[in-house]
C-alpha cells in the first residue's frame, strides 16, 4: 500500500506545543502537510502564556525538512479562534484541515467545582471547537476539508474530579454530529478521536511508578497521532464518527440504542414493568445519522399501531419517514 501523503495541505493543530498535540503536528508535517502550530503556552491548568512551546515544535518540524509556522493565540475566545484561522490562511493561502487538540483540566470533585472553573475549561475545549469550526468553515468548504476534535474517555466513561474536562470533551460529540451532517453538501468531514498517551496530562501517574513506566513504554504519543493522521487524510471518507486511540489500539466508539419497548398509550408503570426489555442489549441499533435515527423511531411507532404518516411538503430533511412504513 502507498504511504499517506498530504501534498502541501494546510492544517491547524491546536495545543501543539507539547505532548500529544506536538505529536499530531510533527506526524502531519512529516507527511507533507503545512502545519500551523498553535499553542498558548500555558500549563495544563490553563495558567500562563508563552510562545516558546509552539516555536519549539515548529523548530522540530523545520529541522526535519517540514513546513510549519507558530501561533500563540488562545482557543478560549472567539477572537482568538478567528485569529488562528486567519493566520493559517495568511501563511499558506488555504485551509484544508483543523485538528482541535488544545485542552486544560481542573481536578476538583463535582460538588466543589465553581462555575467559573467549569466555564474556563469549557471555553478551551467546547467553545474552542465551535469557534474554530465556524471560522474555518468557509475555507474548508472551498476544498472539501476535514475537522477532527480530540475527545476523551474521561468524558465518555466518567472519570471523577474532571467534570469540566469531561463535559467539554463529550459536548464535542454533539457539535461533531451536527457539523458532519451539515458538512456533507460541501464535502467537509468531521470526526472525533479519543486519545490516551504518555503526556503531561498523565503526570498524576508519577505516584504509581509501575503504571507510569508502563505508559512511557507502550503509550507513546506518536501512536494516537497515527490515528489522527489517517482521519484527517483526504483518502479517509468517514464522517460523523467517534474513535478511540488508546496508545497502540484504535477502535470505533459507537452510539447505539436497544430495540426497546413501544406502546402507544404507555404509562410510567408500563416502562417500569418492561425495563428488562428496554435494557436488553441483545438487539442493538446503530443509527448512521439523524435520518436513519428518525426512520427507525417512526418504524417502532408504526409497528405498535400508529397510523402511517404522510410527509408534509415543508418537512425537515432530517425527519425521514420510512417509505415502507405504510406497506
Amino acid at each position: 500500500m502507498s504511504r499517506l501523503e498530504f501534498d502541501g495541505a494546510s492544517i491547524i493543530v491546536t495545543g501543539a506545543g507539547r505532548g500529544m498535540g506536538a505529536a499530531h503536528a510533527v506526524e502531519l508535517a512529516s507527511r507533507g502537510a503545512r502545519v500551523l502550530v498553535n499553542d498558548l503556552g500555558g500549563d495544563m491548568f490553563g495558567q500562563g502564556h508563552s510562545s516558546t512551546p509552539a516555536q519549539e515544535t515548529v523548530s522540530r518540524i523545520r529541522d526535519a525538512g517540514g513546513i510549519a509556522v507558530a501561533n500563540a493565540d488562545t482557543v478560549a475566545t472567539a477572537d482568538g479562534c478567528a485569529a488562528i484561522v486567519a493566520a493559517a490562511v495568511e501563511a499558506f493561502g488555504q485551509l484544508d484541515g483543523v485538528l482541535h487538540n488544545a485542552g486544560i483540566a481542573h481536578f476538583t470533585p463535582l460538588a466543589d467545582t465553581e462555575e467559573a472553573s467549569f466555564d474556563e475549561v469549557l471555553h478551551v475545549h467546547l467553545h474552542g471547537a465551535f469557534n474554530l469550526t465556524r471560522y474555518a468553515w468557509p475555507h474548508l468548504a472551498q476544498r472539501g476539508g476535514s475537522v477532527l476534535y480530540i475527545t476523551s474517555g474521561a468524558g465518555l466513561y466518567g472519570v471523577p474530579t474532571v467534570v469540566g474536562y469531561a463535559a467539554g470533551k463529550v459536548g464535542m460529540l454533539g457539535l461533531m454530529r451536527v457539523a458532519a451532517t451539515e458538512g456533507k453538501a460541501a464535502g467537509i468531514r468531521v470526526n472525533a478521536l479519543g486519545v490516551a498517551a504518555a503526556t503531561r496530562m498523565m503526570d498524576w501517574m508519577k505516584d504509581t511508578p509501575n503504571l507510569h513506566s508502563w505508559f512511557q513504554r507502550y503509550m507513546k504519543p506518536e501512536l494516537p497521532a497515527a490515528a489522527s493522521t489517517w482521519l484527517l487524510h483526504p483518502d479517509c471518507s468517514t464522517s460523523g464518527r467517534v474513535y478511540e486511540a488508546f496508545g497502540p489500539h484504535m477502535a470505533e466508539v459507537v452510539i447505539a440504542e436497544t430495540k426497546g419497548f413501544t406502546k402507544l398509550d404507555a404509562t410510567a408503570e408500563d416502562f417500569r414493568d418492561h425495563l428488562g426489555e428496554i435494557e436488553d442489549r441483545s438487539q442493538l441499533i446503530f443509527p448512521e445519522g439523524p435520518d436513519d435515527f428518525h426512520a427507525q423511531m417512526f418504524d417502532f411507532a408504526f409497528a405498535a399501531g400508529a397510523d402511517p404518516l404522510e410527509p408534509d411538503a415543508e418537512q425537515s430533511a432530517i425527519i425521514v419517514v420510512p417509505s415502507e412504513a405504510s406497506g
